[in-house]
């Protein structure tokens, strides 16, 4: 199929509108969780205002944990609200992360010799008197901005996960369900 053009299967569909996306998924008797995550590095969840949360109608449950906090609601709306008027407060220790610190521990993971993983046939012959040309490519940071809504639907029956999520690892994903 190389160098021929082949047509978009998805195409007509997400211009459309008809395409299903992740966030799309709605089951019966669904709740929704709004979360909010502390900065990237070691941050940690020092305060919530639970009240403030509780009072907005359509709110079940406030979750928190060391790094996150997550407002479950009886629809999106109300998880959003509260977890605005839950103003969690973050605390982070360590330094900001950085193009910085990424460029130090990319050459850092560099440094030192390599390890070949694969190896088939000999090119001994074909590069016989080759002359080998280096150079190294820095390239900035870039938005890397999701096609989709980071979403993720749920749903636990008769001792099976079932899930909706877009995810460029499914393997990943499907590991964290099952730990």
């Amino acid at each position: 199929l190389s160098g021929q053009s082949l047509p978009r299967l998805d195409g007509p569909s997400k211009i459309d509108g008809s395409a299903n996306f992740a966030g799309d998924v709605r089951l019966p008797d669904m709740v929704y969780a709004s979360i909010r995550q502390g900065p990237v590095g070691d941050s940690t969840l020092m305060r919530v205002d639970r009240t403030a949360a509780e009072r907005v109608r359509g709110v079940l449950q406030v979750v928190t944990n060391d790094r996150w906090v997550a407002a479950i609601a009886n629809n999106w709306w109300a998880a959003n609200k509260a977890l605005d008027a839950l103003a969690p407060r973050f605390e982070t220790k360590s330094p900001a992360v950085s193009s910085a610190s990424i460029n130090a521990a990319l050459k850092a993971a560099l440094d030192g010799p390599g390890a070949r993983i694969a190896r088939q046939g000999d090119l001994s012959a074909v590069f016989k008197g080759a002359r080998v040309v280096t150079a190294d490519y820095h390239v900035g940071l870039a938005a890397h901005a999701a096609i989709e809504t980071m979403t993720a639907t749920a749903q636990y029956r008769d001792g099976r996960l079932e899930l909706w999520l877009p995810t460029q690892a499914p393997g990943l994903a499907r590991s964290a369900a099952a730990a």
